[in-house]
């Protein structure tokens, strides 16, 4: 997949809202220990799959921020 690194632009800006940076530390957290979907580059250029947990429940990005959604729609259909 070609990347737009030359006319890309990133922005960043605090976070100020308590609330906002637990949601935030929360996704960034599921991103992190993601070992379903996840994939590791090698400094040799190549990807490979990541390594499962050895101990506890494997995580699983996708599904967690489904879950989030649905959760927060229930929450607002109140």
């Amino acid at each position: 997949m070609p990347r737009n690194l030359d006319r890309r632009v990133e922005v960043l800006v605090p976070v100020e809202s308590a609330r906002s940076r637990q949601e935030l530390q929360a996704v960034l957290g599921s991103v992190f220990a993601d070992d379903v979907r996840a994939w590791v580059l090698a400094g040799d250029g190549t990807w490979s799959p990541a390594e499962p947990r050895k101990a506890g429940k494997p995580v699983d990005h996708q599904v967690a921020m489904m879950r989030r959604a649905q959760l927060r729609a229930r929450r607002h259909a109140t």
